[in-house]
């Protein structure tokens, strides 16, 4: 269980006030590595869903969605149980991808507004805009079935 405590992210906007990210989309605008910044593979931009009628995180990297059991916990993404799809993509852009499965799922802490999302880990640091389109009516419309990562042993 993560601990709770009062942080920039709650000074800023307390509980009652924060803008949620249930049922936002964000898109990557930078990803810096201890100070330098990280280049992302080619064409490429990281995009997180929170998906409300389910309380799970998409994420995608450029090349396989990743779907995750996900909880807010204080300012902590506490990010689980890693599915994702199992598309044939470059090296560079699997590597992408599970980059990005590690870096969820070791509790990023997360300050929101009404326009965007930072993610960090003080190491890493990944801001994001929010995009500002519908949520599909269903996410059960998917057409894909996410695979637990590591079902198959090392498919990466």
């Amino acid at each position: 269980m993560v601990e709770h405590s009062t942080t920039v992210s709650e000074e800023l906007f307390p509980p009652m006030n924060r803008p949620t990210l249930w049922g936002q989309r964000y898109a990557s605008v930078s990803v810096t590595d201890d100070g330098t910044p990280r280049a992302l593979v080619r064409n490429t931009r990281i995009t997180l869903w929170f998906v409300a009628e389910t309380r799970r995180l998409s994420a995608h990297a450029g090349c396989n969605t990743t779907m995750f059991d996900a909880d807010l916990v204080g300012d902590i993404l506490d990010a689980r149980a890693p599915c994702s799809t199992l598309m044939a993509c470059s090296p560079e852009s699997e590597g992408q991808d599970l980059w990005l499965i590690e870096f969820l799922t070791r509790g990023p802490t997360f300050a929101v507004s009404e326009d965007g999302l930072v993610l960090t880990n003080n190491r890493t640091w990944i801001a994001f805009e929010r995009v500002r389109d519908p949520e599909p009516e269903s996410v059960g419309s998917w057409r894909f079935a996410p695979e637990p990562v590591g079902a198959r042993g090392s498919f990466w």
